[in-house]
């Protein structure tokens, strides 16, 4: 079994994130979250993809539940993503919600489409400026 004593979290791979934190003590785990939204410590999300995210939180839930608990790690993960769109202009996003994009991205995963079209909306409309900042928009049968 795996333990680890002193965890840094900018030193931790993204993606083994979530997984290294089930080995941390609760104390441990929460004084380092702490950190993380005091913004005394970083986390590595240089290697991770947005989707990678959503997928996290989304495993094994509907997408039209709303009760979904917030991950601090998750979270932190989420604000640690680099800026590639760096506040370009007026931009609305769509976000395809339709019953087509329930199908897995790569016949080795289990990432849907709508994990990485509702990841890449969130991200893209939380980083650009405007009017729409912060917004997107969805169509689907139940949107």
């Amino acid at each position: 079994m795996f333990q680890v004593i002193d965890m840094h979290c900018d030193t931790i791979p993204a993606l083994q994130w979530k997984e290294k934190q089930e080995h941390l003590a609760d104390a441990d785990l929460q004084i380092n979250l702490d950190k993380l939204e005091k913004g005394e410590a970083k986390i590595n999300s240089s290697t991770n993809f947005p989707h990678d995210i959503v997928h996290s939180y989304l495993k094994g839930r509907s997408y039209y539940r709303s009760n979904i608990k917030e991950d601090k790690a998750l979270e932190a993960l989420w604000k640690a993503l680099p800026d590639t769109v760096q506040g370009d202009g007026n931009t609305l996003v769509v976000r395809d919600g339709s019953g087509s994009m329930m199908c897995s991205v790569d016949p080795n995963s289990s990432i849907t489409a709508l994990e990485v079209a509702t990841a890449l909306a969130i991200y893209f409309s939380e980083r650009c400026s405007g009017e729409f900042k912060d917004n997107f928009i969805t169509f689907s049968s139940r949107p």
